[in-house]
Order: C-alpha cells, then sequence, then structure tokens
C-alpha cells in the first residue's frame, strides 16, 4: 500500500505512524505542502495522512485550498483519510462542517474510536494525546 503523508512542519513528522506503516510492508511518501506546493494525486494515493502545524485551515496559504482538493478526492475514492490536528480540521471542512477556536484548551489522554475497519490492526478504542 502507498500511503502519502503530508507534513507542514519540519519538526513535525510522521514519527509513529511511519514506523508501523513499515513495519507492516507499506510504503511511505513524505510531501511538505508549505516549503514545496507539491502535492500526490488520489489516484497514486491507498492512504492519505494528513499531519499537524500551527496554522489555521482559515489562513490565506494557497496550499490549505489545494490540499482540500487532494482530500476531496481522496474522500471521492473511499480512500482510508486519518487527520491530525490541522489535518482533522481539514478533512472535517471537506466533509461541510465548520471549524473555529474552542472556548477552552483542551490538553490531555482521551480516548479515540475506529469508526470502521478501513485499517486492519488498530483496536477499537486507544487514548490519545489531545493538545488544543
Amino acid at each position: 500500500m502507498r500511503i502519502n503523508v503530508l507534513q507542514h512542519t519540519p519538526n513535525e513528522g510522521p514519527g509513529a505512524i511511519k514506523s508501523w506503516a513499515e513495519d507492516r510492508g507499506n510504503k511511505v511518501y513524505v510531501y511538505h505542502p508549505e516549503t514545496f506546493g507539491i502535492f500526490p494525486k488520489a489516484d497514486e494515493t491507498d492512504m492519505l495522512v494528513v499531519l499537524g502545524g500551527p496554522m489555521s485551515p482559515g489562513d490565506d496559504l494557497p496550499w490549505l485550498e489545494e490540499e482540500r482538493q487532494l482530500i476531496k478526492d481522496c474522500l471521492k475514492q473511499h480512500l482510508p483519510i486519518l487527520g491530525i490536528c490541522l489535518g482533522a480540521q481539514q478533512i472535517a471542512i471537506c466533509l461541510g462542517s465548520s471549524v473555529h477556536p474552542a472556548a477552552h484548551k483542551e490538553v490531555g489522554w482521551a480516548p479515540v474510536y475506529k469508526q470502521n475497519d478501513a485499517i486492519a490492526g488498530l483496536p477499537d478504542k486507544l487514548l490519545a494525546l489531545h493538545w488544543h
């Protein structure tokens, strides 16, 4: 499987996601849209991972819209997509939701639940660090 990762800042890479993917024989390709403005195409993607970053999906950065188009193309093809922080916000916008600042900080460990079996090997529930 080809897993394409969108990394928004140099110091926030795929880390354990890359290790997990490669341990299972997957090929991982990391793109840096903010730096190089290059994106993979949906038809060369088996899974898309959209990482976080300090920017907001509401920022006036042309590559954010290009990223949303890629996400929409992957959604149309029913490809698995994992969004972390900014990535999750981008996915939410592509699905018609709005994104706005939270009323208060949310920092700590909380459960995340798997919605379907698109990614084999993940538990139905796991703890994840939230930092919003």
